[in-house]
Order: structure tokens, then C-alpha cells, then sequence
């Protein structure tokens, strides 16, 4: 799988989201938890959605839909039976929540169809047919539409960086912001997707796969430490339920786009 990524125009929108991708999907593969939210448009496609993922099946009479993955504490399946063409906008932690409410919408898979964005297609009929400076002009123009600021999320928001100090507790967090912990927790589930229990798990998963592929220190118990885990039996029984794989045996078998650190598995 080829990508190229962009990064929106409009300086706005930069705020609520990391890069842009396009390119074609056509090999099964896992993709494995993250703090950020992938949506993307994806062209005259049937979705299947399942407990565990998502099946995709391009027919030219199907309709395109526009696809979310939520932030999961497990790896999902992404699984193409034929070329898929998307255009892929990766969000960050609360930069979905600005263009619309539906993360609060309970659903029990882990890729759920964005209906909120369906008259994208309508305003932009022939979207897939366009060159990609004037696919990337037409999703800063649509966005920019749906752009409603939820200013009120900025304490939550700020909030993030706690996350990453050395195990840190909700309730330390909380000493940075002025909510309560009941006001808080409703919040941050509804706008950005998880519970901060589980946003936390994700941040130490991520964390520690970084310390890993840097080679900060090749003896897993100090990256098990150093990223807020226990001990190590802790680390390898949390790393193996958010990827089905061992901490040593991780890099063995995935794939990495070194440019923006995805990491997956065919």
C-alpha cells in the first residue's frame, strides 16, 4: 500500500488534525490502536462492519461512504476484497469532535459509517475523479463548512499532555483542570470517543512501541517502567490484548510507515 500525504490548507484546520492521506488499499491487514481518529472517504464501496473490523468491497453502481474507526484498545482487521480508493483525514485526539457529534453515538463495532458527512458526495460529485491538490482543496473547503469550535473542550483538551508523564492518574490530571472528575469523564467520552482510562491505556501503548522502535533501551522491563506500566508481566498482558503480538515479537512482524509512525500488519 502507497500513500501520499498532505497536510490541510487552511491553517484552522490544522489544528484538528495531523495529515491528510490518499491512495489505494487492496491487501487485508490489522491496524493497531491509536489516540488519533482515521476517517476516510471511500469511493462506491459496500462496508460490512463487524466486532472486530471491517470488510470493503468496491462495485461501481455502490454508493461512497465516508468511514470512522474509533479509538480502539485492540487491533482491527481492515479487509479489502478489491482496489479501494480513499481519501484518508487522520484527526486528532478531539479534532472529530469540532466537525461533529456523532462519537457520543454508541455503536458496537469498531469502524462505524459516518452519516453526519453524506452530503460531502453531493456537494462534490465528482471528488474521486479530481487531481489531489483539488481533492485536498474540496475537503479544506467542506470541513471549513462543518468547522463548529467547541471551545468550552479547551481545559479537557489541554489536559492531553498530562497523559504522557509517567503513569499518571486521572485524578492528577484533574488537578490541572477545573471540572469535576463526573464532568470530566462525560466530556472527554462523548468528544473524544473512549473514556480517559481508556485514552491512557492507548498513550502507554503508544509510548512504549516508540521507545521500542527508537531503541532507547533493548531490555523490556526498563521500557515497561519508563512507560507506566507495573512490571513487565503487566506490560507483555496489556501490549498482547492491544496487539495480539508480544512486545519482542512485535517488530518482527509488523509494517511501518516511517513518515507518520503507522504501524500495521498484512
Amino acid at each position: 500500500m502507497d500513500f501520499e500525504f498532505h497536510q490541510p490548507k487552511e491553517t484552522i484546520l490544522k489544528k484538528y488534525i495531523d495529515y491528510y492521506y490518499t491512495g489505494s488499499i487492496n491487501k487485508f491487514y490489522f491496524a493497531y490502536p491509536h489516540y488519533n481518529n482515521p476517517l476516510a472517504f471511500i469511493k462506491n464501496t459496500e462496508v460490512t462492519l463487524s466486532k472486530y473490523g471491517v470488510d470493503l468491497e468496491s462495485h461501481e453502481n455502490s454508493v461512497s461512504k465516508v468511514i470512522v474507526a474509533k479509538k480502539n484498545v485492540f487491533p482491527i482487521y481492515i479487509n479489502p476484497k478489491n482496489d479501494i480508493e480513499e481519501f484518508c483525514i487522520v484527526f486528532k485526539p478531539f479534532g472529530l469532535a469540532q466537525f461533529t457529534n456523532s462519537l457520543s453515538v454508541k455503536t458496537e463495532t469498531p469502524v462505524f459509517i459516518l452519516k453526519d458527512f453524506k452530503d460531502f458526495y453531493i456537494q462534490n460529485p465528482s471528488f474521486f475523479e479530481q487531481e489531489t491538490e483539488n481533492k485536498i482543496n474540496s475537503i479544506d473547503s467542506y470541513l471549513i463548512q462543518k468547522l463548529a469550535e467547541k471551545n468550552h473542550l479547551q481545559h479537557i483538551i489541554s489536559s492531553i499532555h498530562h497523559y504522557n508523564t509517567e503513569n499518571p492518574k486521572i485524578t492528577d490530571i484533574l488537578s490541572h483542570v477545573p471540572l469535576s472528575l463526573k464532568t470530566y469523564n462525560r466530556a472527554f467520552h462523548m468528544n473524544c470517543g473512549v473514556t480517559p482510562v481508556k485514552f491512557k491505556r492507548i498513550i502507554q501503548f503508544r509510548n512504549a512501541i516508540e521507545k521500542i522502535k527508537n531503541n532507547e533501551t533493548n531490555k523490556l522491563k526498563e521500557i515497561a517502567m519508563d512507560s507506566g506500566y507495573y512490571d513487565q508481566a503487566a506490560f507483555n498482558n496489556e501490549f498482547k490484548k492491544m496487539s495480539h503480538l508480544l512486545p519482542k515479537d512485535f517488530f518482527k512482524e509488523i509494517n511501518i510507515n516511517f513518515q507518520n509512525n503507522i504501524y500495521f500488519k498484512y
